[in-house]
This record gives C-alpha cells, sequence and structure tokens, in this order.
C-alpha cells in the first residue's frame, strides 16, 4: 500500500515508529476517542443511543483499519500512517454525529450537502482502487477539500461552546496533516526535484518514424529507484514526449516497467489496450525502446532490449 506515493516509514520519528501495535492502541488511539467520547457527550448531549452507535462505529473503524492497513501484508503502513487512517475515519463519524444532532434544524441541509460533496468527490478514484489510501495532498482530494472546508466553517460559526468541543479533536486532526504534508513535501524534493528529474527526461528519445506515420511505439523502463521513475518519467510519459521532444501523436505511445507486457505487446499486441491504443498489431522491433534508471542516471538500453525479443521470440 501507498500513500499516493508518499515517504516512506524511515522519514517519521523512530521513537514512534518502534511503538508495538498494543501500545499504539492502547496509548494514543483509545484515550483519543475517550476524549472525543466524553466531550460529544458532555457538549451535544445526544441520546443514549446515538453514544452507543458512535463508538461503536469507532471500534469497527479502528479494528478493520488496523487489520487491513497493519495485519494484512499486502498493505503495510507505518505507525503513523496508520493513525492518520483512523483519525481520518473517526472525523466522518463525528461528522455524522453533528448532522444527526442538528437534523431538526435549518443547519442540517448545510451539514449534509458538505458531507456530501467530502464523501462523493472521493468516491470514484476510491472505487477505481480501494487497497490504495491517497495522501491529503493528493489531486482527487482536492473538492473533498473544499467541502471540508465549508464543513469546518459552519461548526465553527455554532455556539461558543461548540467552539471549545470541536478544538481539541480538529487540532489533533490538522497536526497530523501538517506533518503528513511536511513529509510528502520533502519526499517531492527528493524524487520531483528540476535539477534530478530534467536531465533524466532530456535522454529520452523520441521515435520519429513511428511518430510522424502514427505507428504504435512502446518504451520499457528499468529502476533500482521506482519512485524517481514514476516522478520523473512513468507519470505524464505521453506528455513529456510531446513537450520535451515534440511527439505529434503521443497517446500512441505505450509505456512499462512490466518486463512481460512488452514481451506481449511485441508478440501479439495485445497488452496495448490498456493504454488506449486501439492498434491490435503487434509494437515492431524497430519501434520498441527501453531505458535503465540507475541512481540519477538514465541509461538508453534499447539494443539489450530488442537481442533478448528477438531471442525470446526464436524460443517460442
Amino acid at each position: 500500500m501507498q500513500l499516493d506515493q508518499c515517504s516512506s516509514d524511515s522519514q517519521y520519528p523512530k521513537t514512534f515508529e518502534t511503538l508495538t501495535l498494543n501500545r499504539l492502541l492502547a496509548g494514543i488511539v483509545l484515550p483519543y476517542f475517550i476524549v472525543l467520547g466524553i466531550l460529544i457527550k458532555k457538549y451535544l448531549k445526544p441520546k443514549h443511543s446515538v453514544l452507543v452507535i458512535f463508538s461503536l462505529a469507532l471500534a469497527v473503524w479502528t479494528l478493520a483499519a488496523t487489520y487491513i492497513y497493519k495485519l494484512n501484508p499486502t498493505y503495510p503502513v507505518s505507525n503513523l500512517q496508520l493513525l492518520t487512517i483512523i483519525v481520518g475515519g473517526s472525523f466522518a463519524i463525528i461528522a455524522l454525529v453533528f448532522v444527526f444532532h442538528y437534523f431538526k434544524k435549518d443547519l442540517s441541509i448545510y451539514l449534509w450537502t458538505s458531507f456530501s460533496i467530502i464523501t462523493l468527490a472521493y468516491l470514484l478514484p476510491w472505487l477505481r482502487n480501494p487497497g490504495f489510501a491517497h495522501a491529503t495532498t493528493g489531486r482527487y482530494l482536492i473538492i473533498s477539500g473544499a467541502g471540508l472546508s465549508f464543513f469546518v466553517g459552519l461548526i465553527f460559526a455554532q455556539l461558543p461552546k461548540i467552539k471549545t468541543f470541536i478544538v481539541i479533536p480538529f487540532a489533533i486532526f490538522f497536526l497530523l496533516h501538517m506533518n503528513a504534508s511536511g513529509n510528502y513535501l520533502q519526499n517531492l524534493e527528493k524524487v520531483r526535484n528540476a535539477k534530478v528529474t530534467e536531465p533524466i527526461r532530456n535522454v529520452l528519445v523520441l521515435d520519429n518514424i513511428s511518430d510522424t506515420e502514427n505507428i504504435s511505439s512502446i518504451y520499457y523502463f528499468e529502476s533500482d529507484n521506482p519512485e524517481l521513475l514514476y516522478h520523473s518519467v512513468m507519470f505524464g510519459f505521453p506528455m513529456f514526449m510531446k513537450f520535451y521532444h515534440g511527439a505529434k501523436n503521443p497517446w500512441n505511445i505505450a509505456y512499462t516497467e512490466s518486463w512481460n507486457e512488452l514481451v506481449v505487446a511485441y508478440l501479439d499486441g495485445s497488452s496495448l489496450k490498456r493504454f488506449g491504443i486501439k492498434s491490435d498489431k503487434p509494437v515492431a522491433l524497430e519501434y520498441v525502446h527501453s531505458y535503465s534508471l540507475i541512481g540519477n542516471e538514465l541509461k538508453d538500453t534499447t539494443e539489450e532490449t530488442r537481442k533478448k525479443l528477438v531471442s525470446l521470440k526464436k524460443t517460442n
């Protein structure tokens, strides 16, 4: 699991990351939820049934998030990342408590509207990849962020006692967000620094023949630093070829890190469909290109790759 290609555990305080899961949940998450429950009961005075549902919802979300992102090896996360996921879920639950608290008041329609903006704006990217947790700095959360601002503004506009209640959980929420954003920006400075990415992109060579004749071509990449490769080349590759090298038909260019995908494209062309390329013909050998990113240096490995493909085709 990745947080929108965000930074690794090494960027978080080691003392925090050495906490066991039990200590994390019992020493940080549980006290946080207890404080939330006390504040909600004191200031909102909900019915007992609502408070019970609220507590159960927090427990279910915490257990689910812990299982999916911490106990399931498919989606490993750091302690801080798990905490941000739990706090984010608790915010959604708190938001619903506010909505139902003001259900019969004029404020309810505005709360429902802002909460709908928060959730529905993120629904499509979430459904596309439910196992992927996007960082709050991700572009998919821009509209949701606008809904969040609207929602928080409505809450802070209420009675002074409500302001007292909301400060504590939101202070924790925003401090975590500031920390995550800081780590994200530090990581971007490493993987999207123009001094690093520009020399890499300038090494790429456009296949002028395939581009001019609008024939499918494919670029294969290897790297010892997948994150740098993603940010400097893979993300937006067709547009890099257009703006850096003047490609006239950038959407007829396939690009991949998968050797199997390259082989299939060369043998029968069926793997080109993923890139929106309509051609069902194999990619000709002369239109196959490859590069290897070692450290910060991109090297052309086209000849070696073509020899491997020819040899592979003979064995088949």
